[in-house]
């Protein structure tokens, strides 16, 4: 009898964790700089016609890190306005747009990634909070 409740305990434990880290990645929205929805194809072209470098971002609604990075560096005002002054800004789904995704070479997520003429001149896969976000995009980007 001792042995069953001690299964039935660490089922329950088991069961508990699981629905906290579940819960932990909830869906962040999507920062406002991308609401043009911009495809990564069409920022390619607008950048090859404007000079500005594409910004992208390969994220995934259960990567609970990459909600973490659109919840805080990517809804951040001051991060926000530097990416639409500096850049065209596109976010990718890595799941909806794997195509995309395994063209920028991205193994991790999330995956942020600065191209100019099409190409990626830099990039960064994993979480950084927003002060060393910033500093990656700004060293990948001369300001104009």
């Amino acid at each position: 009898m001792k042995n069953v409740i001690a299964i039935a305990l660490a089922v329950l434990v088991g069961f508990a964790v699981v629905s906290y880290f579940r819960g932990s990645a909830a869906q962040a929205p999507t920062p406002a700089v991308f609401a043009k929805g911009t495809t990564l194809s069409k920022a390619i072209d607008e950048s090859r016609k404007s000079g500005k470098p594409v910004y992208a971002v390969v994220t995934a609604s259960w990567c609970s890190w990459c909600q973490k990075l659109k919840g805080e560096a990517l809804a951040d005002p001051t991060v926000a306005a530097w990416i639409e002054a500096n850049t065209i800004p596109v976010m990718i789904d890595a799941d909806a747009q794997r195509d995309d995704a395994i063209k920028l070479g991205a193994n991790g997520l999330p995956a942020s990634f600065i191209l100019k003429d099409g190409k990626v001149v830099a990039s960064h896969e994993g979480y950084m909070p927003t002060k060393d976000y910033l500093a990656f995009l700004k060293s990948g980007v001369p300001e104009g």
